[in-house]
């Protein structure tokens, strides 16, 4: 007993996870967009439609709309700006660096006090 019409596609749990964070945001809303596979990009929320969304991509100036399969997570707010790259950036990489960049250091400043003693 086959019909014509085709049942609509059940998104996945992290689909359903992105749409709902998207369903929270208002036009002009910053957002960082973090892909399946892709690397990750900051704008502004424009629209949403049932499969797919907008946002202006602050970097690349200019709108652009992903389906929400392509997407792994939507986060509130970007991080900031990277002079040298001239793109924002998520401030966990950043921070994330530090720690390891002081880490190193403490860890050379105490090797040398032990090795002077």
């Amino acid at each position: 007993m086959a019909t014509g019409a085709q049942q609509p596609v059940r998104p996945s749990s992290r689909q359903s996870a992105v749409i709902a964070k998207v369903s929270t945001l208002q036009a002009g809303d910053k957002i960082s967009v973090v892909f399946m596979q892709a690397p990750e990009r900051y704008g502004t929320f424009q629209s949403s439609r049932q499969d797919d969304f907008t946002f202006h991509d602050v970097d690349q100036d200019g709108d652009v709309t992903f389906p929400y399969a392509d997407v792994k997570k939507v986060k509130s707010g970007y991080g900031g700006y990277n002079s040298l790259t001239h793109k924002h950036t998520d401030h966990t990489k950043a921070y994330i660096g530090i720690g390891i960049a002081t880490g190193l250091i403490v860890a050379v400043i105490v090797a040398a006090a032990a090795a002077k003693n």
